[in-house]
């Protein structure tokens, strides 16, 4: 039996199960590839994540990117570099 727990570091909290983020209890709006890369990020606090880790269909959710369009590394790059604009 697996058990998905909530991942907490500092403020943040993030939900596997649910595929949500909050700060302070706060929900964050968070596109898919978003909480993605906040999910893996969290799961591995303090190590180095390669491009290979945010790629990897073993990953969580089937990597980055999984439900969508590209997951090639140029793909990844640009949609972690370019920044959203506020809701």
């Amino acid at each position: 039996m697996s058990f998905i727990v909530t991942i907490r570091i500092g403020r943040l909290a993030v939900d596997p199960a649910s595929r949500t983020a909050m700060i302070d209890n706060s929900r964050l709006r968070l596109t898919p590839k978003e909480y993605d890369v906040l999910e893996l990020l969290s799961q591995h606090k303090g190590m180095t994540v390669t491009k290979g880790m945010f790629l990897d269909d073993r990953a969580p959710g089937g990597g980055v990117g999984a439900r969508g369009r590209s997951r090639s590394p140029a793909g990844l790059a640009g949609s972690v570099m370019r920044p959203r604009r506020a809701t």
